[in-house]
């Protein structure tokens, strides 16, 4: 006989919350007990009365190895719906575990074989994903050649001599590197000062004006608009403000001598980033910390605080004249937040503090920055929504990123992927989206990601899982880490149709109204998300398995969550025999 650890459960009544057996934080209360329960001889036994929904978050001893035991459920006389989300928080794959179905109903899922493909159009890639590779650790490919790279990325490349950032005047022409250190001829088309900060705005002279050689062509309003929403004079008004505000600052004084000298400049450069011409999808946008390296380091280098936006995405228009409020040019807006974060990224952990971030942390990140901003300019955002809404809308919804994020519900969260289908990065982009909201919603919004860039390298994993743990103690939520919140995330996807305050703070998406956040006096107005509202191809809500046979993917990725229906409309006593992997452990929801 194994011995049986610490067990915890919740019952969620309206406006109570009754816990026993021990607890975290996060989930407080007092109220009637929600039933005893017994565990004999690797025996799990829950009595689930007849109020629901009920939680039981069972803490099993797999630390070391494999573990089967039989989980009786005393249903009672009222139909229920029983749920597992198996999370294997550890950084290592494991074979699925063994969850057989207790029913052969599958209310709201879905088997393996079941789920089609969605149609991919329109997709758009924040980031060039080997540039995210060389800003996890910049220093450590400077003048390195081409040997972590291709061919045609080599930073062996001679770059043009760079226009003098100080003189950048409207008018002015010159030349700037890609990625690829491929000069791109192009003119500064708008310079703004607001206070010390100045914005330099350069547009590639081959995307410029009407019959330009591009598909799209940009002229002096898009110009203009993309200026007004990134800086203007005043406070609490612009993406800059209400980006550095949370993240801090994106660039000052520093002690390395392969830096450029502290600056207050900002260039965004509007190109077709792939030279492919494409109005469907693509590279949105990018941010390469070479440029913050002079051409001593990085010969590449455009000695400049700069990031890219894709020219043909921000000019295509949805009717008959161009707005900035139109579909594309307002997600390019968003991305102009998720590429200042990386820039802010870089320097508030990499320079201040010598510390280096896994790529699913600073795109989590900058996941985050598009969330707490899209309702400040009015768009959808990430969400999805409507921002002026604070409920989680009307489904089905295929905007954003949750369509994606539910469809792949079960894959890793802290291994950036590369690929295609289950493996494409879209939907790494998408899952870190979905946490980075739920940590908003939950673990103090702005707060928490303001003390995330400042986690010292120190810190056991700090540029992983330990950076998330030690700016949740930072937060004020101590005895809270990685593992713990990685587990509420599986579940708050199982709850996010209750759209009241019945569930328990920590594992709220939903509370039928904006979750407000406020940092320096500037509040963020972060709607509420049902995941049961998104579609993605023929699949909408959660990708929820009906049993798990031990093989196939679902349980095998490191830092993710699996839902599984074990049954629908029980009554009684059922008995099953589950078998957990090492390492994993398990929730009981009961709908």
């Amino acid at each position: 006989m194994r011995p049986m650890r610490n067990w915890m459960c919740w019952l969620l009544l309206p406006l109570l919350l009754c816990s026993c057996g021990g607890g975290g934080g996060g989930g407080g209360g007092s109220g009637t007990s929600g039933g005893g329960t017994a565990i004999v001889d690797d025996e799990v036994l829950l009595p689930l009365g007849e109020t629901t929904p009920v939680l039981y978050s069972l803490n099993l001893p797999t630390e070391s190895e494999d573990y089967t035991f039989d989980l009786t459920l005393q249903a009672g006389i009222t139909p229920k719906d029983v749920y597992l989300v198996v999370t294997n928080p550890t950084e290592s794959s494991v074979v699925a575990p063994l969850v057989p179905s207790l029913s052969l109903s599958e209310a709201r899922a879905l088997s393996q074989a079941q789920v089609e493909e969605a149609v991919e159009e329109n997709l758009l890639l924040r980031d060039i994903p080997w540039v995210n590779q060389v800003n996890e650790d910049p220093w450590k490919y400077s003048l390195r050649g081409p040997e972590y790279l291709s061919q045609s990325r080599s930073m062996s490349q001679m770059a043009p001599e760079i226009v003098t950032l100080s003189l950048d005047t409207e008018g002015q022409t010159g030349s700037l590197t890609d990625a690829d250190n491929t000069m791109v001829d192009a003119t500064c088309r708008k310079v703004v000062t607001a206070g010390s900060k100045k914005l330099n705005i350069w547009v590639a002279d081959a995307s410029w004006g009407s019959g330009c050689s591009k598909a799209v062509c940009l002229d002096q309003t898009m110009v203009d608009a993309m200026a007004d929403a990134f800086l203007k004079p005043g406070a609490d008004n612009d993406i800059y403000d209400w980006t550095t505000n949370v993240l801090g600052t994106e660039w000052g004084s520093h002690s390395y001598g392969n830096l450029i000298p502290a600056d207050n400049n900002i260039t965004i450069f509007l190109f077709d980033i792939d030279n492919d011409n494409s109005t469907t999808g693509g590279v949105a946008g990018y941010f390469y910390a070479r440029d913050n390296f002079n051409t001593a380091s990085y010969p590449g280098s455009n000695e400049r605080l700069m990031f890219a936006i894709d020219s043909n995405f921000y000019g295509i228009k949805s009717g008959a004249t161009w707005e900035v409020t139109d579909s594309w040019p307002s997600n390019m807006l968003v991305t102009l937040a998720h590429e200042l974060q990386h820039m802010i990224h870089f320097y508030q952990r990499g320079v201040l503090r010598g510390a280096t971030s896994a790529t699913w942390l600073n795109e989590m990140c900058s996941m985050a920055a598009e969330d707490l901003v899209a309702g400040k300019l009015g768009v959808n955002g990430p969400r999805g929504v409507d921002s002026s809404i604070g409920s989680a809308g009307t489904g089905p919804i295929s905007d954003g990123e949750l369509s994606r994020a539910t469809y792949y519900d079960y894959l890793t969260l802290t291994q950036w992927q590369s690929g295609t289908g289950e493996n494409s990065v879209l939907n790494s982009y998408a899952q870190a989206y979905a946490f980075a909201a739920f940590l908003n919603r939950n673990y103090g919004g702005a707060q928490f990601f303001r003390n995330l860039l400042t986690v010292p390298s120190s810190v056991p994993d700090s540029s992983t899982v330990g950076a998330v743990t030690e700016a949740l103690s930072m937060t004020g939520y101590t005895g809270l880490d990685f593992d713990e919140v990685l587990r509420r995330w599986g579940i708050a996807t199982l709850f996010s149709d209750i759209a009241t305050t019945d569930v328990p703070a920590g594992y709220r998406y939903n509370q039928g109204a904006f979750f407000p956040t406020s940092l320096n006096g500037i509040t963020y107005n972060l709607g509420s998300i049902n995941m049961y509202n998104y579609r993605y191809g023929s699949s909408t809500g959660p990708r929820i398995f009906n049993g798990l046979s031990g093989s196939g993917t679902p349980g095998s990725y490191p830092s993710s969550n699996v839902p599984v229906l074990l049954g629908t409309g029980l009554t009684g006593e059922k008995t099953t025999q589950i078998t957990l992997r090492k390492g994993t452990q398990i929730s009981v929801i009961v709908r």
